[in-house]
């Protein structure tokens, strides 16, 4: 139904169709607007700048088409199968992915076989997803999208459960998201902790600058259920590689030092979509030995 009211929302302020120029019937522009998605959702952003103020003295009748077009857009991502992201079997740089995926209710495929991974992927490097739509004419084994935050966005914006976030709420996940890539730069170089004083350099840096920011109770955005900076939160806190390593390594006491960074990671865990992933997860506490590949 929200579906449906979108379509004739959208076509009820387009320009009246002149039948000498076009003959199309409303069926046929529907058709149209399915089979040419991006093109149509490309005029439909458009024109939401271009409506009658007079005809929408509402916020809501202006935000509706939006909402059902990430609607949309998730279901179509949704329908051409479930996305595959190929990573190692720890949390690492696709850790954030999974959880995204988790608490917003997307299935994916989480593949660890990592097996030739350099020769299957565009950089020589994972993470790496593959999904109809991305790179239509890949021709890499694992995909084409790379880059860890740009898997973890993607992932996010086609998730069901993320698809309310507001654009400045999407750019504080981001943050954090980025955040959690420095610690993790900073504490672990091709598969081995670094040295305690980088190690203790990284977390006291990155965390007081978390530390600002989390709040007291609840989670960062303030809704019911975590969002990505609360995820991100976790990541850095408790996932087992180099994360936790890290931080035994360093004999760093996250709760002592940081103590509401330390809180959203406990809330953040305990919340029944995340607690629920924890409990299955096989790479979220993993942890890496240096004899290991991992390169």
């Amino acid at each position: 139904l929200r579906l449906q009211f979108d379509w004739f929302h959208y076509r009820s302020h387009q320009p009246a169709a002149k039948p000498a120029r076009s003959g199309r019937s409303r069926k046929t522009h529907r058709h149209l607007f399915e089979k040419h998605f991006y093109t149509d959702l490309a005029l439909l952003n458009l024109n939401l700048n271009h409506l009658d103020t007079e005809r929408h003295s509402s916020v809501e009748s202006m935000v509706a088409p939006t909402c059902a077009m990430w609607l949309l857009l998730g279901l179509l991502c949704v329908a051409a199968g479930p996305p595959r992201l190929t990573y190692f079997n720890v949390a690492g740089r696709a850790e954030l992915a999974r959880l995204y995926a988790a608490v917003g209710n997307l299935t994916i495929i989480d593949n660890t076989d990592t097996d030739g991974y350099k020769s299957k992927t565009p950089s020589g490097y994972v993470p790496v997803l593959a999904h109809a739509g991305l790179f239509p004419t890949c021709a890499f084994e694992y995909g084409c999208l790379q880059e860890s935050l740009a898997i973890e966005r993607y992932v996010r914006d086609i998730a069901p459960g993320f698809h309310g976030l507001t654009p400045e709420q999407r750019a504080v996940d981001d943050m954090f998201a980025q955040i959690k890539e420095d610690i993790l730069q900073g504490v672990e170089d091709k598969g081995v902790i670094r040295p305690v004083a980088a190690v203790d350099a990284t977390f006291t840096h990155f965390f007081g600058v978390l530390e600002l920011f989390v709040p007291k109770s609840g989670f960062v955005h303030g809704h019911a259920f975590p969002t990505g900076a609360d995820l991100a939160v976790l990541v850095s806190v408790r996932a087992g590689f180099p994360f936790a390593q890290a931080l035994e390594s360093a004999q760093f006491n996250v709760a002592a030092r940081y103590p509401k960074v330390a809180a959203l990671a406990v809330r953040t865990a305990t919340a029944p979509a995340v607690a629920a992933y924890l409990n299955r997860s096989t790479t979220f506490y993993e942890r890496h030995l240096p004899s290991a590949v991992f390169l």
